[in-house]
């Protein structure tokens, strides 16, 4: 992952109005490449502890 990339940027956010059946906000994380402007990874959480 990532390794044509020098640099790779992080970004999280919290789904306001977003929630779950257990009642959890969605959480959602994505890791894009500074130089190829890849998305390497995006990931959706529904709990984080």
């Amino acid at each position: 992952m990532g390794k044509d990339d020098r640099a790779l940027a992080m970004d999280d956010k919290v789904m306001k109005n977003a929630i779950d059946a257990q009642g959890y906000q969605t959480h959602i994380l994505s890791v894009i490449g500074q130089e190829s402007n890849t998305c390497h990874t995006q990931k959706t959480s529904g709990h984080c502890p």
